[in-house]
């Protein structure tokens, strides 16, 4: 089984609702998806794939020096098995060639399991977010390769 990573396409946007509601509490609608991929000249939206079926996916905003990761998820399945560090490295080299120099996302305070893979990965706590989700405070991590 070799995990292969390619775009994210309108095409794939039905399987990746199912899943959308599946793991998140406030997921992206179809149409949220669709002008990401169809319309925002700063998106770059990417899937893991195994054998054509969906593992994960996620997308990125790239503005000048600054990436924000905007979205990123693993079929529940597939969880636990190292394709979110697959993904999120593949977004950092990508924001890389594309002359980034730091990467920031926002976090559900309460999910520690992703805060631990974006620490394995360098990222540091920037600032806490109060209320940033419905439901939970946000905390904004930050990996700035530029000053290295």
């Amino acid at each position: 089984m070799v995990a292969k990573i390619s775009d994210l396409s309108l095409n794939d946007l039905n399987e990746v609702m199912i899943h959308e509601h599946d793991l998140f509490t406030t997921p992206f609608s179809k149409d949220d998806y669709q002008f990401e991929i169809v319309s925002n000249p700063f998106a770059f939206y990417k899937k893991i794939e195994i054998n054509n079926e969906l593992v994960a996916w996620g997308g990125i905003h790239i503005l000048f020096e600054d990436c924000h990761l905007i979205t990123i998820a693993v079929v529940k399945k597939y969880q636990h098995q190292g394709y979110g560090k697959i993904l999120l490295k593949h977004f950092i080299a990508l924001s890389k060639d594309q002359n980034a120099t730091k990467m920031l996302l926002e976090v559900r305070e309460k999910n520690q399991i992703a805060i631990h893979l974006y620490e394995s990965l360098g990222f540091r706590f920037n600032r806490l977010r109060k209320n940033y989700y419905p439901d939970d405070n946000g905390i904004e991590m930050i990996l700035d390769w530029g000053n290295q």
